[in-house]
């Protein structure tokens, strides 16, 4: 009953909320997740890619945000972009013009060392074949000190733009490998 609760619960992070976002694209600047690396190149300006194993990574760069394109298994998986956090603002107006109203959003004041507070701001769009996320501040990859939680780069804000389920084969992987455990 308690793995059934899990996964339900994982279900619900990984896709999101189903909720009606009008102005979801059909593309995230030319590229269709699931499309091939080569079709990729023909349809954006992907640079210094660069391959390990079964994955590939490319970047596009612009006046305000790095994009990077990542292949799994020569496929699109998901694009994540870095920018400085002073743009969020300027950010948040370009993404709300172009794709309305975000599905969600929130704002939490984080408390850094020194006592010092910074709003996070927090938006989603919603969509039946996509998610996108744009963050103020991203969150740092470094491991969480006990009793510190979740760190941020308080520099850097981030972007990522997702297939609707994106991790529920992680999540899948995840259920199966505890299970095999207890048998």
């Amino acid at each position: 009953l308690q793995q059934q609760a899990e996964d339900k619960l994982l279900a619900t992070i990984t896709t999101g909320p189903s909720s009606s976002w009008p102005q979801e694209p059909a593309d995230f600047k030319g590229l269709k997740f699931g499309m091939s690396l080569s079709e990729a190149k023909r349809a954006a300006v992907l640079k210094g890619c660069s391959s390990f194993q079964h994955t590939t990574e490319c970047s596009i760069h612009t006046d305000l945000i790095d994009f990077y394109v990542l292949f799994e298994d020569g496929k699109l998986d998901h694009i994540s972009g870095v920018f400085t956090a002073t743009d969020f603002d300027q950010l948040e107006g370009a993404f709300a013009s172009k794709y309305g109203k975000p599905t969600s959003a929130s704002d939490t004041p984080l408390l850094n060392a020194f006592g010092g507070v910074f709003q996070q701001r927090e938006l989603a769009w919603d969509g039946k074949t996509m998610n996108v996320y744009l963050d103020r501040f991203a969150r740092s990859s470094e491991k969480d000190v006990p009793g510190g939680g979740q760190k941020y780069d308080l520099t850097k804000g981030k972007l990522l733009v997702v297939p609707v389920g994106y991790g529920q084969d992680y999540a899948k992987k995840s259920a199966e490998k505890r299970k095999s455990i207890f048998e």
